[in-house]
């Protein structure tokens, strides 16, 4: 899907070096078209070095208008203290 709107993200050299191959989020966000983009099965696939631990970062989040179908994956920071 074509991203748009991004907000303080940019691409940068991914761990290869490969340039504009990897994105970079500074608490920010990019938006994809409306479609169906989980129907069945399906995986996810991400690669992440945090620079920043944050309580319930989202990692994807995914809503269909009605609201009634949700996809979402945090990466959650508990503290036992």
């Amino acid at each position: 899907a074509d991203m748009y709107d991004g907000v303080n993200a940019s691409f940068i050299n991914d761990k290869f070096n490969k340039t504009n191959s990897a994105l970079f989020l500074n608490s920010g966000h990019y938006r994809i078209p409306s479609g169906v983009y989980f129907s069945g099965n399906f995986s996810i696939s991400v690669w992440i070095k945090i620079l920043e631990p944050k309580s319930f970062a989202r990692v994807i989040e995914v809503n269909l208008p009605n609201k009634t179908h949700s996809v979402v994956l945090i990466l959650s920071h508990h503290d036992s203290n």
